[in-house]
């Protein structure tokens, strides 16, 4: 799987992966422009579980490095890692 950044030219594609009527289009681009990163550390965690992975790892720039650790990922050596917490 590769992440990259989105941006407006995908606003349409991404509403429809979340059924987002046509109507709403507008505002569902509004809230990616604020919203996107957080939102994608929520689905991608999700999604891991889903697929029963062991983990994920994030290549990120040192300016990132917080946000990711702000959102449950962690420092491992020159990686950052987040795996699911044990299964209650």
């Amino acid at each position: 799987m590769i992440v990259r950044r989105a941006g407006a030219a995908d606003a349409a594609a991404l509403a429809e992966l979340q059924d987002v009527r046509p109507a709403d289009l507008t505002a569902f681009a509004d809230w990616m422009r604020v919203r996107a990163g957080t939102a994608l550390l929520t689905a991608i965690p999700a999604e891991a579980r889903a697929r029963d992975l062991s983990h994920v790892t994030v290549h990120s720039g040192r300016r990132a490095v917080g946000f990711y650790l702000r959102n449950g990922f962690i420092q491992h050596r020159q990686l950052l890692l987040w795996e699911p917490p044990p299964a209650t």
